[in-house]
């Protein structure tokens, strides 16, 4: 999957940006591998710190102490942070609480936001994960790639 959205933003000379927090870079190490990622692959950035969420991507404080770092308006703002950052034409940003700590009654551990950010539109999903650490970094993972084809194909309906 990951090779045939490589290939369909290589034709539509698209770049692609991804942040994360979460998922600690593992989706970036997963574009990376592949072979002819160089011609569409902008940047990428494991913003774990609440400075580089502030800073480098310009998420609002007030936001962020509003609705929290683990959130749909904060995974969307990393995202268009990370856009106007790198003018990439595809931004995938996640954020959420892979554990084992972390977690509150109110936002667990496994709940992730993934945002892609295609042509200027959000679409970003809540998700409930179980597992381990490892486990819900996995799955992340593979949820914001089948997000993101899912979204760069709806765009050719």
């Amino acid at each position: 999957m990951i090779k045939l959205l490589i290939d369909t933003l290589k034709k539509r000379s698209w770049r692609l940006a991804i942040v994360e927090t979460s998922s600690g870079g593992l989706l970036s190490a997963e574009f990376i591998k592949q072979d002819g990622v160089s011609a569409i692959f902008a940047e990428s950035m494991v913003a774990y710190d609440m400075d580089a969420k502030l800073k480098r991507l310009h998420v609002d404080e007030e936001l962020i102490a509003a609705y929290g770092s683990v959130s749909v308006q904060t995974a969307e703002s990393m995202a268009r942070g990370m856009c106007k950052n790198t003018g990439a034409d595809v931004v995938i940003s996640i954020t959420g609480i892979s554990g084992p700590k972390g977690g509150t009654e109110v936002k667990p551990v496994g709940l992730t936001y993934i945002c892609v950010l295609v042509d200027g539109v959000c679409s970003t999903k809540q998700y409930f994960l179980s597992g381990s650490r490892h486990s819900i970094m996995k799955q992340t993972v593979e949820l914001a790639i089948q997000q993101t084809y899912d979204c760069i194909f709806s765009k050719e309906e």
